[in-house]
């Protein structure tokens, strides 16, 4: 499904005003603009900016968040708010939250227990329900925000992150056509980076419009960790709540080593 031109095309007036696009053409427009932008922005701040924060020494060059624990901590220190701390079968999952340039801002960090390495984080963003138009001072303060989030928790995807997203994609052929891009950090870790190209202000709950995930390529090849990884690239692909497919598909699957 491409990506439609919902521009009013030039026409002579003959002295007569121009017509207007209505309030749901205008919302088209909106929505379909501001995510060409950010796509442009992203090639840009990642390239340059993104580069001179990443050596500004403002962030700890030492990986601070060698445990779920530990990471959960960085992440409340950053401002987020923890929703819940759940055990899926043979895993602990932290759900948290914060405020990012007016978007919704979750992180879904996963481990084997909170005293154990970080195995997968997925930093992903909602705008609020309901008509949105940022600014580009805003979309500017999500892309930095999320890149931070992900520096902070591991500092060796700033690299991977920058890879990922000049070498991204369009994928088509889904329900919400988006920019996919993926890399590889020299320690062990995959970073995935996907921006969709437009959303739908009346879904409830309200569709992501960004995800940014990073894995230890260990729990990547990790069988028992086969359902979860799944069903997360599914909801990617399909554009919706990721957790929320991740528990469904695992409740309703009896053989997986999860039990949501």
């Amino acid at each position: 499904m491409d990506e439609k031109d919902f521009r009013v095309p030039a026409a002579p007036s003959f002295g007569l005003p121009l017509p207007q696009p209505t309030p749901e053409h205008r919302r088209k427009i909106t929505r379909n603009k501001w995510f060409e932008v950010i796509t442009v922005i992203l090639m840009i701040v990642i390239g340059f900016g993104y580069l001179a924060w990443r050596n500004s020494g403002t962030v700890p060059p030492e990986n601070a968040s060698k445990s779920l624990d530990a990471s959960i901590t960085a992440v409340k220190a950053d401002g987020a708010t923890q929703l819940t701390s759940t055990t899926i079968g043979n895993r602990t999952m932290a759900s948290l939250s914060k405020k990012l340039a007016g978007f919704d801002c979750n992180v879904e960090l996963l481990g084997k227990t909170p005293n154990e390495p970080l195995e997968t984080a997925i930093i992903w963003l909602a705008p609020p329900a309901g008509a949105f138009d940022p600014t580009d001072g805003a979309m500017l303060e999500v892309v930095n925000g999320v890149g931070e989030l992900g520096h902070l928790l591991v500092p060796s995807t700033a690299e991977a992150m920058e890879k990922a997203v000049k070498t991204s994609e369009l994928i088509k052929d889904s329900p919400r056509p988006h920019q996919r891009g993926v890399a590889a950090t020299n320690d062990g870790w995959k970073v995935t980076y996907v921006t969709y190209q437009n959303y739908d202000e009346t879904a409830n709950p309200p569709q992501p419009v960004l995800y940014y995930v990073i894995q230890r390529l260990s729990a990547g090849e990790d069988d028992t960790l086969g359902p979860f990884n799944r069903a997360l690239h599914e909801a990617i692909l399909q554009g919706t709540d990721a957790i929320q497919a991740v528990k469904l598909t695992l409740k309703r699957d009896e053989t997986a080593p999860f039990d949501a």
